[in-house]
């Protein structure tokens, strides 16, 4: 179990990633690495990402970054027929990374996987930009979104924006590696297939 650590607020971030264009990512990252009260510092949060101004952070970059800051990640995803350049690359880190690559979950597992797990979804915002958040738990019909516009988005809203047209379904669940875990391969089934 993650314990009783609760997730910070993401205005309690460092202004350096609060100010850049673009920062739900490494935002989303802090909010992980301080949940397991992991201290990182912002330039580092941003570098290991992969955050770039224009584009802001792909999830599969959250995946590889929080993996190399030394946390477990496993990647859930739909097929996206067209990653850009960028996530390529990812890609091809994260297997190098030995990050496990498994198919989008489905909402129902979400309560049981945040037992074990943080999770950060991907999904398309108001006008259909892509946008990262911590999610923190489904309640009263709610889908608990730190940082997204109201904190949350009503499972409906959530299950549109998440399944928006050229937006694949997309989220990083997150462990802490144990001792001797160096792969977290122990926990993979864990994720349905």
């Amino acid at each position: 179990m993650l314990g009783e650590a609760v997730m910070p607020r993401p205005w309690s971030a460092p202004l350096a990633l609060l100010i850049l264009p673009g920062n739900c990512g490494p935002v989303s990252a802090w909010m992980v690495l301080r949940r397991f009260r992991k201290r990182v510092a912002s330039a580092r949060i941003i570098d290991v990402c992969r955050y770039s101004p224009a584009v802001g952070c792909y999830a599969i970059g959250l995946a590889v970054g929080l993996r190399e800051l030394g946390l477990h990640t496993v990647f859930c995803t739909d097929h996206d027929p067209s990653p850009a350049r960028r996530e390529e690359v990812l890609y091809k880190r994260a297997h190098r990374l030995g990050i496990p690559i498994r198919p989008a979950i489905d909402l129902r597992d979400v309560r049981q996987l945040l037992k074990e797990n943080a999770i950060i979804a991907a999904f398309a915002e108001t006008g259909g930009v892509g946008h990262l958040s911590p999610l923190t738990g489904v309640n009263r019909g709610r889908v608990i979104l730190p940082y997204s516009e109201r904190g949350y988005l009503s499972l409906e809203e959530f299950e549109k924006s998440w399944s928006a047209p050229d937006h694949a379904r997309q989220c990083v669940l997150v462990r802490r590696l144990g001792p001797g875990k160096a792969s977290g391969r122990e926990w993979e089934s864990d994720v349905r297939n």
